[in-house]
């Protein structure tokens, strides 16, 4: 599991990304379990797109 609290990474979706590339350079494979974010008792509000900032994607390692 690992986390993102940064809107900005969050936001541009460049997170996965970031992963891909560390399995990578780490000779490894991974794949996306679950991708989620915030739990219900934190919600976002839609005039407030940058209250979207935390990330948590599970994932399998080989």
């Amino acid at each position: 599991m690992t986390c993102s609290c940064s809107g900005a990474v969050t936001q541009s979706g460049i997170f996965p990304r970031i992963l891909q590339s560390a399995a990578s350079m780490a000779k490894r494979k991974i794949t996306v379990l679950r991708d989620a974010g915030a739990a219900c008792d934190h919600p976002i509000d839609p005039s407030y797109p940058e209250g979207a900032y935390l990330t948590n994607i599970l994932l399998r390692v080989s």
